[in-house]
């Protein structure tokens, strides 16, 4: 190991035991020795974010949202110009030295195992835990992290596991996990979880096999179904989804506007066939979606306006563009129009 990350791995394992000795309220004494340690590792993080990457590529922190992990360049970029003697900026400055290193498994747990405050130890573990996943060594998940870890947070290890089978698609191994792994703790994760399942199915295994998969399996239903088709629509263009909408009309009898979705999707996203400008289907997908009900929703925006953002990207600046800005009634997704 490089001498100055070992050094930095010292430091910053001092600077989270002393946060951890000092307890929840420090003496002015105290946080100025706890800054002063933040200012004095400052310089070697600016070096390092300065050098060639030469880490194991495979982010840092847990698996989170449909499996996503900060990346190094975004952790780096965090943590440059940081003077946080906060105690979650010294796992996170852990984290990236790990990454930095190209730490293996044994290694980052020896380290980590050193680590007294027990919910960072956590988070670290964890961040182990996701990069054995993702190598593919899910036994010494289970056998030497999960025990690890503190009983209430034990399901979190769970989540990495189950995203990890997400992601690669393995139906098999998901669904063991999947009946063993707790309903109610972190539900949002496994929500992801599934849905980034039938997306990776609908991938590698095409549509109809995930709507199958949806149907046929507990747990799974219309709102999964509904995220395979959203994959399926950025890979084919508009023709292509029209017709497949059309054959499986009975789908869409109770989701509203769900086929303007698809259909915007696949012009935005999907390949754009050979063709004069007469054969453009802009106006009538914008025609489409400015006749949706303006009180349906997708997350915490209009659908509609949503829908008409994603269809002014798509035909790049211009007097299309323009149409699809003043027909958006929320301000702030109008203004992502303004720019050329």
């Amino acid at each position: 190991m490089d001498p100055r990350i070992h050094d930095a791995l010292a430091r910053c394992l001092h600077a989270i035991n002393l946060d951890h000795a000092f307890g929840y309220y420090p003496s002015a004494e105290q946080k100025a020795q706890l800054d002063a340690l933040a200012i004095g590792i400052q310089p070697l993080i600016e070096a390092l974010a300065a050098e060639p990457y030469a880490g194991k590529g495979l982010g840092c922190g847990y698996l989170g949202h449909r499996g996503y992990r900060t990346p190094w360049a975004a952790m780096m970029y965090r943590l440059r110009d940081s003077r946080s003697s906060h105690s979650l900026s010294w796992k996170d400055r852990l984290e990236v030295l790990f990454d930095t290193a190209g730490l293996d498994a044994t290694e980052m747990l020896a380290w980590t195992l050193q680590v007294e405050d027990d919910i960072l130890r956590d988070h670290l573990l964890l961040h182990i835990a996701a990069d054995l996943a993702i190598e593919g060594d899910m036994a010494r998940v289970e056998e030497e992290i999960t025990p690890r870890l503190r009983p209430d947070m034990a399901h979190r290890a769970d989540r990495v596991l189950l995203m990890e089978y997400a992601r690669r698609g393995d139906v098999d191994a998901f669904l063991r996990k999947h009946k063993k792994a707790s309903q109610r703790q972190e539900r949002h994760t496994l929500l992801d979880a599934r849905a980034l399942l039938v997306e990776q199915m609908a991938t590698q295994q095409g549509l109809d096999a995930a709507l199958r998969f949806s149907e046929a399996t507990q747990g799974f239903g219309d709102s999964y179904r509904a995220a395979a088709m959203r994959t399926y629509a950025a890979t084919v263009d508009v023709a292509t989804m029209r017709a497949w909408i059309a054959a499986h009309a009975t789908l869409f009898a109770t989701a509203p506007g769900l086929e303007e979705e698809l259909l915007v999707t696949a012009y935005a996203k999907g390949p754009r066939p050979d063709s004069i400008d007469d054969d453009d289907p802009f106006d009538e997908l914008f025609a489409r979606v400015d006749a949706i009900d303006k009180s349906l929703r997708h997350g915490d925006a209009r659908l509609r306006d949503g829908l008409l953002l994603d269809l002014g990207i798509a035909v790049g600046p211009g007097a299309r563009r323009l149409q699809c800005r003043k027909k958006i009634g929320n301000a702030s997704i109008k203004r992502e129009l303004d720019s050329p």
